[in-house]
């Protein structure tokens, strides 16, 4: 399997040349175990068959492929946009209730995260603009080091716990009420307008610009004016 090798200045992912037969016997006693579990064996099978077919993919493009795969710096909205898809085609294909769905996980969202930001800031990516006040990282690997960062990733980490909080709320005053998905689209909002903010105070230039926003910014932009869309042909069916 690949280790880590590590010197003063770099860190690199050194695939041995017997990684595939190690791979190929693990996913093996993956296979056996889930034989146990009845109607999920074929999915873990399935699941299987493509990791190995995946992984020995990175095998044939090199170490630095699967480098650059590891080393992170991947943003949250192409997680989200990702996760809500596959959402999409499980709810559909057992035929669960997308709204239901929608309004019973969103609270997880936020929360989620929450944690995803702090290892963030303990990683010392998505680092903030050089500020008066804030952290110092010393041996950090991708902030820049001896600098006072603003610390943007535990200020967006409070804000998803505040979104959470809200979502919970909402949760508790329409117990009891049809669900309407609208969980979601509250989530999907308030970190919008929290992430176009933040990203004023963000340091790093790997995520990208474009014009006078960044990239995580236009996307921010396009969700609230779909939101508003939405919301607006609503009402406007209402009234006719």
């Amino acid at each position: 399997m690949p280790y880590v090798h590590q010197d003063n200045h770099f860190i690199a992912f050194v695939i041995p040349d017997n990684a595939d037969i190690h791979v190929d016997a693990a996913l093996e006693k993956v296979r056996g175990a889930l034989d146990a579990f009845g109607p999920q064996r074929r999915m873990g099978r399935i699941f299987s068959q493509k990791f190995q077919l995946v992984f020995k993919l990175l095998l044939l493009l090199g170490g630095q492929t699967l480098e650059m795969l590891l080393s992170g710096g991947y943003v949250f909205y192409g997680g989200l946009f990702g996760g809500l898809l596959a959402a999409v085609s499980y709810c559909r294909r057992y035929r669960i209730s997308l709204r239901a769905a929608a309004d019973f996980y969103a609270p997880a969202l936020p929360l989620f995260h929450v944690f995803g930001r702090i290892g963030c800031f303990l990683a010392g990516c998505c680092w903030g603009i050089e500020a008066p006040w804030g952290v110092v990282y010393t041996h950090s690997l991708a902030a820049p080091n001896g600098v006072t960062l603003f610390p943007v990733q535990l200020t967006e980490a409070v804000c998803n716990l505040a979104i959470c909080m809200v979502l919970l709320l909402r949760e508790r005053r329409l117990s009891g009420r049809q669900p309407t998905g609208g969980a979601l689209l509250l989530h999907a909002a308030l970190y919008a307008c929290v992430r176009f903010l933040l990203e004023f105070w963000r340091g790093d230039a790997v995520r990208g610009h474009f014009l006078f926003f960044s990239t995580s910014q236009w996307i921010s932009v396009l969700i609230l004016f779909a939101i508003g869309i939405y919301f607006w042909n609503i009402v406007r069916s209402r009234q006719l």
